[in-house]
């Protein structure tokens, strides 16, 4: 809530503090991406009596691969994903908490879609 109120604001002091609070949310994003592929990664092999620390074929990347992907591929569509996130990121700092919200909901709903789609949680 407090990344939505510095962003509504009209004073000067609190335009940079916009900006700054709209960066943090652009680099946190990138990096969201990575540690919720990491996330299921765990949750997966917790779920199949696995140990957390075992290296599988289960990361996205390796399931992008095994669809067909080719490696550059798979990296650009990573990329495209951040970017996306990202944009998202943006939009929730710029927006009111309803449009918030419905973006929220569209983003969960697009990460357990997509990651049914691959098969993120099944064994690899």
């Amino acid at each position: 809530m407090k990344t939505i109120e510095i962003c509504f604001s009209k004073s000067p002091k609190r335009s940079l503090e916009n900006s700054t609070v709209i960066l943090g949310e652009l680099k946190a994003q990138s990096i969201r991406f990575i540690t919720e592929d990491t996330a299921f990664a765990i949750l997966r092999r917790y779920s199949n009596g696995k140990p957390i620390f075992q290296p599988d074929k289960g990361h996205l990347h390796h399931r992008l691969l095994a669809l067909g992907l080719t490696q550059k591929q798979a990296v650009l569509l990573m990329y495209a994903i951040s970017i996306i996130l990202s944009l998202g990121a943006f939009v929730l700092a710029m927006a009111n908490i309803y449009i918030a919200c419905a973006v929220i909901v569209l983003i969960v709903i697009a990460v357990a879609v997509g990651a049914k789609k691959i098969g993120i949680l099944r064994n690899p």
